[in-house]
């Protein structure tokens, strides 16, 4: 009736030595609900609860707020299993706070800033091209979260996973990855269609579009950084390899998407052909081509898509953006922002605990983006002389 504190937690741990988990699921749960100091015990319900996938238990944590004082990660672990969207993406959040480190922070907003102020001076001159892309930029931050949770229901629910053998690999990647991000991307970026379309500015569709995939690329950047350190070469690689494909990619859907709009839906086989082209592209993109006779070539197929994806779009934003003189080059604003980005690679390296072996890496690292690094350079300034 009312065992002394402890009681039941050892009882579980007694249970769990002999694999009963469903016994030991309501000990824990006993002693959690009887003793308010009992975080350990509650944590210890949660993820067996989890584990189990016993959501009737889960919904008795939620109705006593045992997720609340949990880590942000337990709260949206619980959220998606009970499908509560508002605990889920709420739990990310926290989650984001608690894991969030500011010198990767700096980096990853330093990385959007170039990206974001290279962008806006492509916009002709106007008293709100500086503050209208925040907006976008935000939405894109916010379109990680719907991204999660698809992931979550493609796992749990349709059974796609990410270690399957070829071709299923390449099959989880296009319905998986590609098709979910550019999904979620594209919906973001689909809130400011009425204004676009009603104001008539398909340029400013294409660049509205650009900024969402920039707020994308920043939030998922943080990701990268806290599994990979922000050191070693892999914020320059990002800057312009993964950040620039996400701007590019989601530029290109929601002109199209502009396009289909506009055209009043004569022009949806052109949105479609451009919308699975880019999720396809996307795919590839990632695809670890470890197979026979591929290896060789795998390094060379990721730069081929992110030129071509490049050239297509600077060429749409030539198209369809009208000329303004600029009083700042892009080439120099790339440039200048490429070479900070690699100081801060270098220090955030030497920082750390390094060796001599991690700093060459990061070196070798930052020189394989040499040949990236031209083609943009080149893009910027052959657009300046048109100019």
């Amino acid at each position: 009736q009312s065992p002394p504190a402890l009681a039941n937690e050892l009882y579980a741990s007694l249970l769990l030595r002999e694999k009963d988990e469903i016994g030991a699921l309501a000990a824990f749960m006993r002693e959690g609900s009887q003793f308010k100091e009992a975080l350990q015990a509650r944590e210890k319900a949660c993820h067996l609860a989890l584990k189990l996938k016993d959501n009737a238990s889960l919904l008795v944590m939620v109705q006593s707020g045992w997720p609340a004082e949990l880590s942000g990660y337990i709260e949206h672990r619980i959220g998606a299993q009970i499908r509560d969207l508002a605990m889920e993406w709420r739990g990310l959040f926290r989650d984001r706070l608690d894991t969030l480190r500011y010198h990767e922070l700096a980096l990853a907003l330093l990385s959007a800033l170039l990206w974001y102020f290279i962008l806006v001076q492509h916009i002709p001159a106007n008293h709100w091209r500086w503050l209208y892309p925040a907006l976008p930029v935000v939405a894109g931050i916010a379109s990680i979260w719907p991204t999660i949770s698809l992931v979550i229901w493609q796992k749990n629910f349709m059974g796609i996973h990410d270690d399957a053998p070829f071709p299923y690999d390449l099959w989880h990647l296009i319905i998986g990855v590609g098709l979910r991000e550019e999904i979620c991307k594209l919906a973001m970026a689909a809130l400011f269609m009425p204004w676009l379309v009603w104001k008539r500015l398909p340029g400013m569709a294409l660049m509205t579009g650009a900024f969402v995939g920039l707020g994308f690329a920043l939030e998922e950047n943080l990701d990268y950084y806290e599994k990979a350190g922000a050191g070693g070469g892999i914020a320059l690689v990002r800057f312009l390899t993964a950040n620039f494909m996400h701007v590019a990619m989601t530029g290109l859907t929601t002109h199209a998407l502009y396009d289909l709009l506009r055209s009043r839906f004569h022009r949806a086989e052109s949105f479609l052909i451009t919308f699975f082209s880019v999720v396809v592209a996307h795919a590839v993109y990632d695809y670890d081509f470890d197979l026979p006779g591929m290896q060789e070539f795998s390094g060379y197929i990721p730069i081929i898509i992110l030129s071509f994806m490049a050239w297509r779009f600077w060429d749409q934003v030539e198209i369809e953006m009208p000329h303004s003189r600029q009083l700042i080059s892009p080439s120099a604003v790339f440039l200048l922002g490429t070479a900070l980005i690699i100081s801060c690679s270098f220090l955030l390296t030497a920082y750390a605990p390094a060796t001599q072996e991690a700093l060459i890496n990061s070196a070798m690292s930052c020189v394989s983006m040499l040949a990236v690094t031209i083609i943009y350079w080149k893009r910027f300034e052959n657009h300046l002389i048109r100019r």
